[in-house]
């Protein structure tokens, strides 16, 4: 049987995810993000050993210990997807050029953060609950990001290198 305080605990958690709902309908991304951050630290704690990466599981014992274990998992899985949407609209938000007039002042490194963080709370979400398609979608849309920021990469230093070989060749053909 919840305690009050773990009743008030997870009613706030609810409330908080709830707001960020509202935030994000209203594209407040930001904001949106902060509350469900919030909603996740004021989750009440649980048993994370009898957590098997399936939320419908249950070891058994204490049905009613078990039901509120389940329920903060599942509001913890909700809230950590959650995190990791409004983490990719900030970052694809910050990949737009800006506005005319309007100064770019975003780095690839924040971007790159972003999308860092989601694959992290879809990683963390995944263990909670295996069978989360949403939660693989999310981190495989992380991991692609990581790839063509790689392929890019690699594409500028081989073009450095043939500058290299355009210069080196000029000079000989001057000597």
């Amino acid at each position: 049987m919840p305690t009050n305080v773990e009743s008030s605990k997870l009613s706030a958690s609810k409330k908080r995810k709830d707001d960020g709902n509202r935030l994000f309908s209203k594209k407040m991304y930001s904001a949106a993000l902060a509350c469900y951050r919030v909603g996740l630290e004021e989750l009440p704690p649980y048993d994370k050993s009898a957590v098997t990466g399936n939320s419908d599981s249950d070891p058994g014992g204490d049905t009613n210990g078990a039901e509120n274990r389940d329920e903060i998992i599942h509001l913890e899985i909700g809230l950590r997807s959650n995190i990791a949407l409004a983490l990719q609209k900030l970052a694809e938000e910050k990949q737009l050029p800006p506005l005319p007039g309007g100064v770019a002042t975003n780095t690839e490194n924040e971007v790159l953060q972003l999308y860092q963080e989601m694959e992290k709370e879809c990683t963390i979400a995944l263990q909670l609950d295996s069978m989360n398609p949403k939660l693989y979608h999310r981190r495989g849309l992380a991991r692609r990001y990581f790839a063509e920021q790689s392929q890019l990469q690699q594409l500028q230093c081989s073009n450095d290198d043939d500058d290299d070989v355009d210069e080196t060749h000029k000079i000989i053909q001057r000597v």
